[in-house]
């Protein structure tokens, strides 16, 4: 008997220039026919772009619609009741991660194509199978609709902010430290593994490592973009986020929830990355030194400070997912906090010699 496993993967991945975007034609060279497109859209500079775009191809493009920044669930559910999905056959999602992350969900909850035009990217939702968005003032991570295409506007993502890109270099580092938590579950009977999904992973970090982060220059964003695609793949391959979300995760969920840090998510993962690596006992300079080279200002001693609040925060973030099990499951709220003195110890004398 021959057993094979069935995943999405995007059919199109295209370099693109979105200002001239003559989408029935583009969708003819693959054999493809959409004859009515919802954009979704932000409210700000990603709304200009729909709006232009809605403009060049009126004949089948004929909805716009922009959506609430905090990107809540029931936009999606409120606005899924009073429109006849059978009347859409695509959604493009124009904007940055809140944007996506909202478009793919909708386009799941009414089983709708899906195509991604990042105008920034901060993270690695761009091409992954789920979307984080609030429900009742909390983040939430929904099962979402891979992407059929990520179309990639370069000279729209060099204009995004250092910040952004930074940003999602954080998310791709992380997966680092959340490949030795997939790794200890398993060990633990609390996963199963996927080699495939673990090797794409690892190619996304190795693909990034060596690279001057410079978003002027065209093959470090084709790196970073490639980067940002494999973390997606992975988890759809893995069927969950184990290869790309880890301890660092569940501490960046716990600082935003509790309102204790406005930064980005992969920003913050990527900050956290080096504690959760130095908690398996995982010295990695290379991504130590990456973090540091690279200006993650914002330390770890300002993301966790004061000691009480320091205990509260690794309970809130071992049981924020009460099925994933991470690094933060080997150890004491107390032991954690000796290991975060010894861990910023460590962090200091590196950064003495870069």
């Amino acid at each position: 008997m021959i057993y094979h496993q069935s995943i999405n993967i995007p059919v199109l991945i295209e370099s693109i220039d979105l200002s001239s975007l003559d989408l029935r034609a583009f969708f003819q060279a693959y054999n493809l026919d959409f004859k009515s497109i919802l954009v979704l859209a932000g409210k700000k500079i990603s709304a200009g772009y729909a709006k232009d775009l809605i403009d060049r191809n009126s004949a089948c493009a004929r909805f716009v619609l922009t959506c609430d920044v905090q990107n809540e669930v029931s936009f999606v559910e409120e606005y899924s009741l009073y429109t006849d999905f059978n009347t859409i056959d695509l959604i493009i999602g124009i904007g940055g991660g809140k944007v996506l992350d909202t478009a793919k969900y909708m386009a799941a909850k009414n089983q709708i194509n899906y195509i991604a035009i990042p105008t920034i990217i901060s993270n690695d939702g761009a091409a992954s199978p789920i979307s984080v968005l609030n429900a009742s003032e909390r983040e939430v991570s929904l099962p979402a609709r891979t992407p059929m295409g990520i179309l990639i506007d370069y000279d729209v993502i060099k204009t995004s902010d250092r910040y952004h890109t930074l940003s999602g270099i954080g998310d791709i580092i992380s997966n680092m430290s959340a490949i030795h938590d997939w790794d200890l579950a398993i060990r633990k009977g609390k996963a199963r593994a996927n080699n495939f999904a673990r090797l794409l992973a690892q190619s996304a970090v190795a693909n990034v490592l060596p690279l001057k982060l410079d978003v002027e220059n065209r093959n470090f964003l084709e790196c970073f973009v490639n980067a940002i695609i494999m973390c997606g793949l992975a988890m759809n391959i893995s069927g969950d986020s184990r290869p790309c979300s880890g301890a660092e995760h569940l501490l960046a969920h716990t600082l935003r929830q509790q309102r204790l840090s406005n930064e980005s998510h992969g920003f913050l993962v990527g900050s956290l990355t080096p504690l959760a690596l130095w908690l398996h006992r995982q010295k990695d300079h290379a991504v130590f030194e990456y973090i540091i080279r690279n200006r993650f200002e914002y330390r770890i001693e300002n993301l966790l400070s004061r000691p009480v609040e320091l205990r509260d925060i690794f309970e809130s973030a071992r049981s924020i997912r009460g099925n994933r099990y991470t690094i933060l499951s080997e150890f004491t709220n107390e032991q954690l906090c000796k290991e975060y003195d010894s861990f910023i110890g460590h962090m200091n004398e590196i950064s003495d010699f870069i």
